[in-house]
């Protein structure tokens, strides 16, 4: 393989792993901007700061669930739902009635995605 083939192979295999790190947190983002976009249409800004919340609280629920057996700690999935509560009134895209609700969807969420989240 020549030099460039080699850089070529590197250059389209970092793109895919890029790509495939952004479409696990897809189903997430989906998840905040419609839960709460549901009360009131949300601005542009108000979804740029959902979307890029919800990334960092992707990172921190990838984080967490890859610890052994995160799934048969209560404990465990009780502290990453709280955190996750604290995340979204920093972040002041949804109502503080809603917020602990919509931190559960996320986990569970997490839940049935958990292999991607792991990969």
């Amino acid at each position: 393989m020549g030099a460039s083939t080699a850089a070529l192979w590197w250059i389209t295999s970092a793109w895919r792993v890029t790509w495939t790190k952004r479409l696990r947190k897809v189903p997430f983002v989906r998840l905040v901007l419609d839960f709460c976009g549901a009360q009131e249409e949300l601005t542009d800004e108000e979804r740029k700061r959902a979307m890029l919340a919800t990334l960092e609280m992707v990172d921190r629920i990838t984080q967490e669930v890859r610890s052994v057996g995160f799934w048969k700690k209560a404990n465990a999935r009780e502290l990453l739902t709280r955190r996750l509560v604290r995340d979204l009134d920093e972040a002041g895209i949804c109502p503080p009635e809603t917020q602990r609700d919509l931190a559960q969807r996320l986990v569970a969420l997490a839940r049935e995605n958990h292999e991607n989240l792991t990969r």
